[in-house]
C-alpha cells in the first residue's frame, strides 16, 4: 500500500513539475509547494496590519483591560498593500514538510525568520482563523506559523505570515504578503505647509501618518515624518498653544480606552518636549471612543477612529487645563 501510495506520488510530481513561482506585483518573490492549487485570493489597499509575533491565546475580561476573545500574545504593525492567498494540497502531503519547505523557501530568497512555532505552541486555531481567515481550520496538533520579513527586496520592506495546517487528512495553507513599497509613507502624512494653514484658522486636525505599536502609547517609527511637520509648524508660530486630543476605537472596555486615549496624547506631547518645544504651550485630553469620526464596528471604520487630533487654542485655556490636571492629580 505504502509502495502504491509512493509510486503515485512520484507520478503527480513528475507530471506537474515543480514548484511555480509565486510573482507577487510581478517579483519573484517565493515558490509554492508542488502541486499546491489556489483556492481563494484577495487583494487589499493600503492598509495597517498587524503580524501575529507570538502565541494565540484567548483572554478573558478579568483585568478590565481587554474585551474577552482571541488575540497574539505579541503583533508587530506594518503599513502597505496586502494581498491573501489560500492553497489547497493533496492528500499525499503533510503540513509539517510544506511548512519545512516555507521555511527554507523563504530563507534561499533572502527573507529573515522573526517567528514561528508550532503544534501547541501556535495556541488555538480558533484564533488563527479569526485573524488570519476564516478558511484555517484543523487541530492544534498539526498546525504550524511563519513570519518573515525581507529589510531590502525591491527597495522596501516585505512581510510573510504563512499558516499551515490539516484538516479531514488534506493541508491548507494560507499566506499573507504585506508590501510597504507600493505607498509610500510621505504620501499619506499631512504637508508642513497645510497643517501650518490649517492651524491658522484654527481648524482641528487629524494627524494622519501618526501610528502607535497595537495596544500601546509607545510611537511607531514610521511616525516620524508627520510629527516633524507638527515640530517646524509650532518653531514657525512660538505664540500658538495647542490641545492634543486622543481617541480609539470601540474595541475594548470603555475604561481602558479612555486611559490609552490620554497616554497616547501624552506620548505625543512628551515627543514634542523632547524635540525642544516648551511644554507649557501644550495641553493633552483623553476621549477614549466617546467622540467617533465615523460611525461602524468594521477594520476600517476603526482604523479612522483611532487617532490622534491637534487644534490650537488660547494661552489661558492651556493653562487652565494643566491646572485642572494637577488638581486630578493631587485628588
Amino acid at each position: 500500500m505504502r509502495v502504491s501510495v509512493l509510486l503515485k506520488w512520484l507520478l503527480i510530481m513528475i507530471c506537474t513539475g515543480t514548484n511555480q513561482v509565486y510573482a507577487y506585483s510581478g517579483i519573484d518573490l517565493i515558490s509554492t509547494y508542488p502541486n499546491a492549487e489556489l483556492f481563494k485570493r484577495y487583494q487589499k489597499g493600503h492598509q495597517s496590519y498587524h503580524l501575529v509575533s507570538g502565541t494565540m491565546r484567548y483572554i478573558t475580561d478579568q483585568s478590565g483591560n481587554f474585551d474577552e476573545g482571541y488575540a497574539p500574545e505579541f503583533s508587530t504593525l506594518i503599513n502597505g498593500r496586502v494581498e491573501k492567498s489560500i492553497f489547497d494540497h493533496t492528500e499525499f502531503d503533510s503540513a509539517i514538510e510544506i511548512a519545512k519547505n516555507m521555511r527554507s523557501e523563504l530563507l534561499r530568497k533572502g527573507f529573515e525568520i522573526e517567528y514561528e512555532c508550532s503544534g501547541l505552541d501556535c495556541g488555538d486555531v480558533a484564533g488563527w482563523r479569526l485573524y488570519l481567515s476564516r478558511y484555517a481550520d484543523g487541530v492544534a496538533n498539526s498546525q504550524h506559523y511563519i513570519m518573515a520579513k525581507h529589510p531590502g527586496k525591491n527597495g522596501g520592506e516585505w512581510a510573510i505570515a504563512f499558516y499551515v495546517n490539516e484538516f479531514s487528512g488534506i493541508p491548507r495553507s494560507i499566506i499573507h504578503i504585506v508590501d510597504s513599497t507600493i505607498i509610500k509613507f510621505e504620501q499619506y502624512t499631512i504637508n508642513q505647509d497645510h497643517l501650518g494653514v490649517w492651524l491658522r484658522e484654527g481648524q482641528k486636525v487629524a494627524l494622519e501618518g501618526l501610528y502607535f505599536e497595537f495596544n500601546s502609547d509607545r510611537i511607531s517609527n514610521n511616525s516620524n515624518s508627520v510629527l516633524t511637520s507638527l515640530i517646524a509648524v509650532l518653531s514657525e508660530m512660538p505664540d500658538m498653544n495647542i490641545s492634543i486630543e486622543g481617541h480609539t476605537d470601540n474595541v475594548g472596555s470603555a475604561d481602558y480606552n479612555l486611559t490609552l486615549s490620554l497616554r497616547r496624547a501624552e506620548s505625543v506631547k512628551q515627543y514634542l518636549v523632547d524635540k525642544g518645544i516648551d511644554e507649557a504651550r501644550l495641553s493633552v485630553e483623553g476621549f477614549g471612543e466617546t467622540k467617533p469620526k465615523v460611525n461602524g464596528s468594521d477594520s476600517i471604520s476603526r482604523q479612522k477612529n483611532r487617532r490622534v487630533e491637534v487644534m490650537p487654542i488660547s494661552k489661558l485655556k492651556t493653562e487652565e487645563v494643566n491646572v485642572e490636571k494637577e488638581i486630578k492629580i493631587n485628588e
